[in-house]
Order: structure tokens, then C-alpha cells, then sequence
């Protein structure tokens, strides 16, 4: 945290990936409110809604869930791994913006998870998923056992609501949108770029619609 004190005078801007840690960071005075800016993590959601129908069975077949558990190494299909399980459980003492809670979401799966750092910020609690305090390990396993007795339709409404919400906020073209937009400010505030024109406020908006839609101006 010195480190970041003693360079924030060499910076134009600066980012981070969670709400949560903008909060720390501007609170206990390690970064200014004006130079920091929360440009979260982003997840490819397609990966794991364009999967497999039949992928799920096959991973459970060759993991023999039933008697244990293996440990798999680096995979290049996480994906349709992650397609055979029924929940995810994260129970980290610390996170930023884990990168695998928000792949576990756009996978729609319903979610058990500690509330620390951004977790909060990608898992609704009751809504998405459960949130329980950090090293209470009596409240993660009751948490687990209430996911785990929920009905199939009501895991699936859950992590749905998971996904919608990682597709709005967390997709990599909307990440890449607010990335697009800080270079775009810092560029305006150093002059080498010209700030936006807003259209006059006397000019009518133009719409266009398709698959029917009209064009109005």
C-alpha cells in the first residue's frame, strides 16, 4: 500500500477491479477518488453458454464423482467441465474479482460463496446465489446444504439470474467498453484528444429498428 502512495504522482489514472477495493483504497487514503477508476474483470460468457447438451454426462462418467474426487491439472476445457456440476462454492479468505466466480456464473450455476472483496458485486445474495461471512465454515456448509435441497427448477432460476447479470455487466464487450472510455477521458484531460459533442438539444432523435422494426428521424 507505501508502493502505491509513493507512485500515484507518476500516474495518469489508475484502475481496479471491484467496488469493494475502490472503497478501501480511496478510504484509508492509498489512491485518490479523482485518478481511480473500477474497470472490472471480464468473462467471454458465449464459452459457456455454447456448450455441449451431452458434455455434462461425459465428464461425470470420467471423473467418478461418486467415490472421490480428482484433481485435474491445467484443462483447456473448463467449460465443459464446469457443465457437469449442479453448484460452485467459493470459500476464499480474500478475493479482488475472482475470475473464476464470474466463469462459475456465466455458467449459470447457483452459487455459494464467502463476502469478501467483489464476490458481493458478482453474486446476489438469495438472488444469484448465497453469501456467508469468511472463515465461518458452519454458515458455508449450512449455505451449501440449502443450495444443495433446493428443486432443479429452482438452481436453474437461480443461476440464470447468475448469468443475465454477468452478461450485462461482466461480458468482455462491456468490459471493453469502459476500458475504451477511461483511455478516452485521460486523453481529453492531457489534450491529446478532443472531448465528445453531444448532439444539439433542439435536433430530433433518429431510431432503427429491425427484424420488422421502422426507421424514424
Amino acid at each position: 500500500m507505501a508502493a502505491y502512495r509513493l507512485t500515484n504522482a507518476l500516474v495518469d489514472h489508475m484502475t481496479i477491479v471491484s467496488e469493494a477495493a475502490f472503497d478501501r483504497f480511496v478510504t484509508e487514503g492509498i489512491v485518490p477518488k479523482e485518478i481511480l477508476r473500477v474497470v472490472p474483470n471480464g468473462v467471454d460468457t458465449s464459452r459457456f453458454r455454447n456448450v455441449s447438451p451431452r458434455a455434462d454426462e461425459s465428464v461425470r462418467r470420467s471423473l467418478g464423482l461418486g467415490s472421490g474426487v480428482r484433481f485435474l491439472g491445467v484443462r483447456s476445457d473448463v467449460p465443459e467441465v464446469m457443465s457437469a456440476a449442479d453448484g460452485y462454492v467459493m470459500s476464499s479468505a480474500w478475493e479482488g474479482m475472482p475470475m473464476t466466480l464470474l466463469e462459475a456464473a456465466a455458467a449459470a450455476f447457483p452459487i455459494v460463496a464467502t463476502k469478501i472483496g467483489g464476490n458481493h458485486e458478482v453474486v446476489r445474495n438469495e438472488g444469484s446465489g448465497f453469501l456467508v461471512p469468511p472463515g465461518d465454515h458452519e454458515a458455508l456448509g449450512l449455505a451449501m446444504l440449502r443450495l444443495s435441497r433446493l428443486s432443479e427448477p429452482e438452481r436453474r432460476a437461480m443461476g440464470e439470474r447468475g448469468r443475465e447479470h454477468i452478461r450485462t455487466h461482466y461480458g468482455l464487450g462491456r468490459v471493453a467498453e469502459r476500458w475504451e472510455d477511461l483511455y478516452r477521458e485521460v486523453l481529453v484531460r492531457k489534450g491529446l484528444a478532443l472531448a465528445p459533442q453531444l448532439p444539439p438539444a433542439d435536433s430530433a432523435p433518429s431510431f432503427v429498428g429491425g427484424a420488422g422494426g421502422h426507421l424514424y428521424t
